[in-house]
C-alpha cells in the first residue's frame, strides 16, 4: 500500500492542486481538486497528476491540437477526369449529407452517379461491372471438390449387413 502524499498547492503543468476533494477516494485513488490557468476547476486523481497524463482541464488538448484543413473539392474540377473505368461527364446535385455527387460513365457504357470522395479515394472505381467480372473470374479458378471416398468393404468392420 502506498503512502498518502499531499499535493496541496504543488503545480503540474497548467494546473495547481486547491485541495483534496470532498468524494475523497475513487477507485482507491485520491482525488484531488485542481485549478487550472484558464480558472477551470476539475477533480482529478492523484496519480494521473503524478504521472503527468492530466497536464489542463483539456483546454491545453484543444490548443495544441492540429486542425487539419478539411478537404473540399471545388465544383469544377472533376469534369473529364477519369478515375479507374469511370469517366466524369457532369455535376449532380448533392446528396442530403451535403457531399458533391458527378455522373459518371464507365467503360462498358453504364451511366453512375458517385460521390466525389469515392472516386478521390479510389473506394469506386466502375459502374459495378468491375466487382462482377472479379467474382465471376474467382469461380473460374476454384478447385473441384474432391471425389467421395469409396469405402472399402473388404474390411469386416465396414462390410455391409447382410
Amino acid at each position: 500500500m502506498t503512502r498518502f502524499v499531499n499535493l496541496v498547492g504543488r503545480r503540474f503543468t497548467r494546473l495547481v492542486v486547491i485541495e483534496r476533494a470532498p468524494n475523497g477516494l475513487l477507485q482507491g485513488q485520491t482525488m484531488w481538486l485542481c485549478k487550472c490557468d484558464c480558472g477551470t476547476e476539475k477533480v482529478i486523481a492523484g496519480p494521473n497528476l503524478n504521472s503527468g497524463k492530466v497536464r489542463s482541464c483539456g483546454c491545453l488538448a484543444a490548443e495544441t491540437k492540429v486542425r487539419k484543413p478539411r478537404k473540399t473539392v471545388p465544383e469544377n474540377n472533376l469534369l473529364g477526369r477519369v478515375f479507374g473505368r469511370l469517366t466524369v461527364l457532369g455535376r449532380e446535385e448533392d446528396n442530403r449529407w451535403r457531399a458533391s455527387r458527378w455522373l459518371c460513365q464507365c467503360t462498358c457504357g453504364e451511366k453512375s452517379i458517385v460521390v466525389a470522395s469515392r472516386l478521390i479515394t479510389g473506394r469506386t472505381k466502375s459502374c459495378g461491372c468491375l466487382a462482377k467480372e472479379r467474382r465471376a473470374e474467382a469461380r473460374c479458378f476454384r478447385a473441384p471438390p474432391p471425389p467421395e471416398p469409396t469405402p472399402d468393404f473388404s474390411d469386416p468392420l465396414l462390410k455391409p449387413w447382410s
